[in-house]
């Protein structure tokens, strides 16, 4: 079974792309809800997270991101819980051996280096121009705050550099997302028949690609 990373930055439109793939009937595995469980609902990494980070990492019983406002925290944060993310996946992989391929929906992809465990890697481009267009319209951010998250991201044509498969999600008049993106679909059906495609090869082939060592889920 190929692993397929899909990210992207901020309002880059992975969502769009996530809903379409399922369309195909691929299976997806949102990374980022699992993040969210794991930091907020796991007794085990709420401990953990405390020990570090302090009682007051928390508020109202959820993790207070106001406290993870720097790239080192975050990753930091991810240290705790990365492992169990991915025995998450790997029994989402079990469960749906069968297909060709599964989707491994995840903003930190290429931050967390996780792209190197993956088959194919797409990633959904937006210009950041675009992006803080978007949040100023869909979110109730000030200006100083939506400046910060997009100057802390990874730089967005690094992450094209680092991709098998650019999404291109924009179109060239207008920057705000609600504009229907022309070609959107099309670019993903492409996407995913030259996955299906490549993964046919290997079975015609008889030769599949090699995967990574299942990680132990004791």
């Amino acid at each position: 079974m190929f692993k397929v990373g899909l990210t992207g930055n901020y309002y880059s439109g992975q969502t769009e792309v996530s809903e379409v793939l399922i369309g195909y009937d691929v299976p997806l595995f949102d990374a980022n809800l699992v993040v969210k469980f794991l930091i907020n609902h796991s007794p085990k990494h709420i401990k953990n997270i405390k020990e570090i980070f302090g009682d007051d990492s928390y508020s109202f019983g959820l993790l207070d991101s106001k406290k993870f406002d720097t790239n080192k925290k975050i990753d930091k944060l991810f240290d705790i819980i990365e492992l169990d993310l991915l025995k998450s996946y790997e029994l989402f992989r079990i469960k749906h051996n069968k297909e060709f391929y599964t989707i491994f929906l995840f903003d930190y992809l290429f931050e967390r280096g996780l792209d190197k465990l993956m088959n194919f890697n797409i990633n959904c481009y937006r210009p950041q121009h675009c992006r803080k267009s978007d949040m100023k319209y869909l979110t109730s951010y000030p200006i100083p705050t939506i400046e910060k998250i997009l100057n802390n991201e990874m730089d967005e044509t690094v992450k094209n550099s680092k991709s098998d498969y650019i999404i291109n999600n924009y179109n060239n008049n207008g920057d705000y997302k609600s504009d229907i993106v022309v070609g959107l679909e099309s670019q993903i059906k492409l996407v995913h028949k030259k996955i299906m495609n490549k993964k046919m090869d290997s079975v015609l082939k008889k030769h599949y690609p090699s995967d990574i060592d299942m990680i132990s889920l004791d």
